[in-house]
């Protein structure tokens, strides 16, 4: 028994949001222009290029705030920035590279289809501390960030509050499941591409 839930949000991200820039509640949080001169200034040398986004996307700032190991920090420091959008053609490659560097990460042998029903190539990481995965999905045509997925790795019960049947995980479940079918840059709030 799943339960499925489809949306298709759209959102509108100003280049330049000065109150956000100057707010540090949420590190892993950096506006698009931000996130455009990280990425364009980020060295060529994979090694300290992840020792650079992880200084900027510190350990601890994950989800649940607890520290990671180095390849865990890396790979999500990455895929943060993946996320972002717009991303200099060069640095997204400068990007591939290093995280073709870290510990644990695979590509699938086979492409796989996203939530919008596209075949996408998933580099995959399992999560440090957990019974799942973390895939980036991107693009197998231009290489750009297609969207992610979570998948679990173990058969697993979570225990349920109050006597209630535990919740049961299969493996191969798809926990998450996101795709980003368009980005553009627009010059006003409300103007679509």
């Amino acid at each position: 028994d799943k339960m499925s839930m489809a949306y298709s949000p759209e959102s509108w991200v100003p280049y330049d949001n000065k109150a956000a820039e100057s707010d540090e509640s949420d590190t892993d949080y950096r506006t698009a222009r931000e996130t455009y001169k990280l990425a364009a200034d980020l060295p060529e040398d994979p090694e300290a290029l992840l020792a650079e986004l992880r200084k900027v996307f510190p350990t601890g700032s994950g989800p649940d705030g607890t520290p990671e190991a180095k390849d865990e920090h890396s790979f999500r420091a990455l895929s943060v920035l993946l996320e972002s959008y717009p991303i200099p053609p060069d640095a997204q490659a400068r990007i591939y590279r290093a995280m073709a560097t870290v510990g644990g990460v695979e590509v699938t042998d086979h492409l796989i289809r996203d939530a919008s029903g596209r075949q996408v190539i998933a580099v995959t990481r399992d999560h440090d501390r957990g019974d799942s995965r973390r895939e980036i999905l991107i693009d197998p045509v231009d290489y750009s960030y297609a969207g992610e997925r979570d998948v679990v790795t173990r058969t697993h019960e979570i225990p349920e509050p109050g006597g209630l049947e535990p919740t049961v995980h299969k493996r191969g479940d798809v926990l998450i499941d996101i795709a980003r079918t368009r980005a553009a840059v627009v010059d006003a709030k409300g103007q679509k591409p």
